[in-house]
């Protein structure tokens, strides 16, 4: 699975409807932390995890989404540096053991940890 995030040159993210207006699945740390550019819903916390459209971008509405999509498919350059902003983002944060990565679901913190020899910034 991690294979496919890294290859892919978008990963969409939706958090599903239990979690409200607050952002933190799996999925934020897992395509960030392999180097993917990430498309997510929006979330009130989102700018406490990540730094929207720097680290990762986040759409309102499904128009905007596919808009997005079109946007970032056609920009390489943009895309590559919010996807290796947001590895920088969470690399770090999987390596510390703060108060912060024990929100995080511990399995998808186990396989960044076993990945993070495995996979670096793209070039």
């Amino acid at each position: 699975m991690y294979q496919a995030l890294r290859r892919s040159l978008i990963t969409l993210n939706s958090h599903i409807d239990m979690v409200g207006r607050e952002a933190g699945n799996a999925r934020l740390f897992e395509a960030t932390g392999v180097g993917t550019f990430l498309l997510t819903d929006f979330k009130d916390n989102l700018q406490t995890l990540f730094e929207p459209n720097r680290e990762v971008v986040a759409w309102r509405s499904v128009n905007e989404c596919l808009s997005m999509i079109d946007r970032y498919l056609n920009d390489e350059d943009e895309r590559t540096a919010v996807a290796m902003a947001g590895q920088a983002r969470t690399l770090p944060r999987t390596r510390s053991g703060d108060a912060w990565t024990t929100s995080c679901n511990w399995s998808a913190k186990a396989r960044l940890a076993a990945l993070q020899g495995s996979f670096s910034v793209r070039p």
